[in-house]
Formats: structure tokens, sequence, C-alpha cells
């Protein structure tokens, strides 16, 4: 049975070059938001650095994050889709298959935390005694979440545009496609792909193509769809620097 190879390209013809970003020090990719992202740690800056405290060291190390791991996300999805336009779905070896799997890996664990780190840095910002002056202890780090820093903002009007922006994320069905497939390739399983077997001219099957655990869900996509995941989680983590910006006075 000869192997279907893939038709797709490598990328979509109009993703944005990767640029240096100043702020971090390497390159990222055109989808990451580097001009919101400079603004955002710039204004902190004119407060978090007067003087130096718990804000500042708790932001200063997730703003790192907020750059590595969306690069680490592009990387893992760049790596993906020059294997799949080479190899097609025929894995030729399980080498092949274990590389696609930590392509993926890096994909999805990257994109989660690449959230994560942004939203637990703006919950640090948002503890400045000329912000909101939220509690920032261990326990509130430990829980500083996506939705742990919503319901935090909610009691607080003068956030109530971060507010909509994390609402508008939590209830996507982009973030919750992003956090089943993290979970299921971190914590529950590998993502096996299923295998059609046909005597006949094969149907067209989706790069990711894996089948549903007991705790999860089936999931399909196409190398263009991871690409769109990527886009949102560029604009995402774009609307949440704008939003965080204005807090600062």
């Amino acid at each position: 049975m000869a192997a279907r190879k893939s038709t797709l390209k490598n990328v979509p013809s109009k993703r944005k070059p990767r640029r240096l970003v100043k702020a971090l020090c390497i390159r990222m990719p055109g989808e990451f938001p580097a001009i919101e992202f400079a603004d955002f740690m710039a204004r902190a800056k004119t407060v978090v650095l007067r003087p130096k405290g718990t804000e500042w060291r708790e932001l200063g190390g997730a703003s790192n994050l907020m750059g590595w791991r969306f690069r680490n996300a592009a990387d893992g999805l760049d790596e993906f889709a020059k294997s799949w336009a080479k190899y097609g779905d025929a894995l030729a070896t399980h080498e092949v298959g274990y590389k696609r799997e930590r392509a993926l890996f890096s994909f999805f664990c990257g994109g989660v935390s690449c959230i994560e780190a942004t939203c637990y840095g703006i919950y640090a910002l948002c503890s400045h005694a000329k912000i909101l002056s939220v509690p920032f202890g261990p326990d509130e780090q430990r829980g500083a979440s996506p939705r742990g820093l919503r319901d935090v903002l909610k009691k607080h009007p003068t956030a109530s545009v971060l507010t909509k922006v994390l609402n508008k994320m939590l209830g996507s069905p982009e973030w919750k496609t992003w956090l089943e497939v993290r979970n299921r390739i971190a914590h529950r399983s590998n993502l096996p792909p299923i295998i059609t077997m046909s005597t006949a001219a094969l149907p067209y099957s989706p790069p990711i193509n894996v089948a549903h655990t007991s705790s999860t869900k089936a999931f399909g996509a196409t190398v263009e769809d991871m690409y769109r995941l990527l886009t949102w989680l560029g604009e995402t983590q774009r609307e949440l620097f704008l939003a965080a910006t204005a807090l600062v006075p």
C-alpha cells in the first residue's frame, strides 16, 4: 500500500517573518505581539521598580516565559509541519513518530504555558499598591491561573476591560482545545494516530488525527488549523498586554 504524501505546504504563505525582540534578546515568531509586550513591560517597570519588591521579582521571572514559551510553541509546530511535508502520514520509523510527538508536546505545552505565564505576570503587577493591591502571597501565587486572575479581577471595576478579555479567552473553543490536548499529552497519554486501512483510494486524513481515550476527546487538525491556533495565541496575548498596560497610572 503506497503511503500518502501531504499536499500541504510546510507553513501558511502569509506568515510574518521572525524578528529580534530586544526585550527578550532572541528572535521571535511573527505572530508574537512584540510591540505590545515591550509596551507592557516598559509601563510596568515605571511602577514595580520603584522600589523593587515582590511584584518585580514575580513579574520579571514570568516575563521571559511570556516570550520563550511562545517560541517553544512555534518551534514545535514548525518542526511538525516540516515532518508532515516530508513524510505525509506514513510514519516510516518509530523515530519519526517520536519526533512528531515531541514537536506537538512543545507546541501545546508551550502555548498553554505562555498564557499562564502572561496571566501570572499580570497578577503580580496587579498586586502592586499603585495598581489594584490584590493579595499575592504564596497561596495566591500557586493559584495564579488565568481563571484565578479573572476571579480576582471581577471585584475591581477598574479592571473590567481585562476581565472581559479573560472571559473571552476562557470561554473560547480555542482555549479549550489548547487545554484538552495539553492535558492529554502532558499527563495522560501520547497521541497515537488513527490509521485508515483501505484497498481502494485512501480518504484524506488530517496530519493530527487521534482517537479518544476514557478522559479525552478525539482530536483532528490540519497544519493550517494548527497555525490558526498559533495566531489565536498571539492575538490573545496581545489583548492581555493591552488591557493590563491600561491599568498602569
